[in-house]
């Protein structure tokens, strides 16, 4: 069986008004894309036309204000050609970027939380895979300014662990959007991911199961069982 495989991440877009993001030109029909999007805490851009929301998002650290931050995570499988995604403005900005897989079929588990009061060392909990061959996504949004801050991603319970975004801090928006993987070969705990911040700062994160194709039609796993 096998792992999902990433195809690319969109280039990083932001902004104080509605915003547009389009997938890596190498997205293809078939792929799961998963969209990230991070505002100020209490502030939301709704939900994208033709995309679902995935489960334990969003995830907001606190009151608005420029010390907090909420991340938002969607997810669809890719349609050709697939165009830009309209993101509607929250209030005070929105940034986001679109990460495509190759080989997923729908999200096996997810989890979400947040890490305040500001701090350099955060852990994304957990969750328990239920197919094999798992690619295994740990997404975290940052209320300070820093670009590319974050650094020293561990998960023993991973394999070939990977930071695959990891930007902000341009233009109007001060906060930042990181994302990592990592494969989990055999159904069960992933267990907790840590990472380190260059800057004290509070957080939103989540930890999403990408299901493998592969390893659904092996197991007997239908479409509906893994979207989660």
């Amino acid at each position: 069986m096998t792992l999902p495989t990433f195809r690319g991440a969109s280039t990083w877009t932001n902004g104080t008004g509605a915003i547009t993001n389009t997938p890596h030109a190498s997205t293809a029909t078939g792929d799961l894309m998963l969209l990230i999007v991070e505002t100020r805490a209490t502030q939301s851009t709704g939900t994208p036309s033709g995309w679902t929301q995935v489960t334990g998002s969003p995830q907001d650290s606190g009151a608005a204000g420029l010390t907090e931050t909420r991340l938002a995570v969607y997810w669809k499988i890719a349609t050709a050609p697939e165009g830009a995604v309209s993101i509607a403005d929250s209030g005070d900005h929105q940034q986001a970027v679109i990460l495509s897989y190759a080989g997923a079929i729908g999200i096996d588990a997810s989890v979400g939380g947040i890490t305040t009061p500001a701090t350099t060392s955060f852990s994304i909990g957990g969750v328990t895979t239920t197919t094999p061959d798992c690619m295994v996504v740990d997404v975290i949004t940052q209320s300070a300014s820093g670009t590319q801050a974050w650094g020293s991603w561990a998960n023993a319970n991973l394999s070939s662990l990977v930071e695959r975004f990891d930007t902000g801090g341009g233009g109007s928006v001060t906060a930042g959007i990181a994302a990592n993987e990592g494969g989990k070969a055999s159904a069960g705990a992933t267990g907790a991911t840590t990472v380190t911040n260059s800057v004290s700062t509070t957080a939103a994160w989540m930890k999403i199961a990408l299901a493998s194709q592969a390893a659904a039609v092996a197991t007997g796993h239908s479409f509906a069982a893994v979207i989660g």
